[in-house]
């Protein structure tokens, strides 16, 4: 859980490079923004977003759960279980996320 193996991870890489949609994105800017920054991080925590979770299907919604699960997970690892005080107010947009 949360460690990617090399192969992989250059295959993802790669992929999202070449992505016309992504290709212009700098991988490594956007983690800096994700873990160096709030604002990605506030966009989680907005009634918009929990909104469009709400009509989602289920499944859909439980890989969202996933998903943002993993994220603070990795976070939590990075700094020794430690997540940034922005976190509460996603868990309280997702209390899901806690059960």
């Amino acid at each position: 859980e949360g460690e990617v193996p090399v192969l992989a991870l250059n295959r993802g890489l790669a992929a999202f490079a070449s992505s016309p949609v992504w290709g212009q994105c700098q991988a490594q800017m956007l983690l800096g923004e994700w873990y160096d920054q709030t604002r990605l991080l506030d966009l989680f925590a907005r009634p918009q977003l929990r909104t469009v979770y709400d009509c989602a299907c289920k499944r859909l919604r439980a890989q969202f759960l996933c998903a943002l699960n993993r994220a603070t997970l990795a976070e939590a690892k990075r700094h020794h279980d430690c997540v940034r005080g922005n976190w509460q107010a996603v868990m309280m947009q997702f209390p899901e996320i806690g059960m």
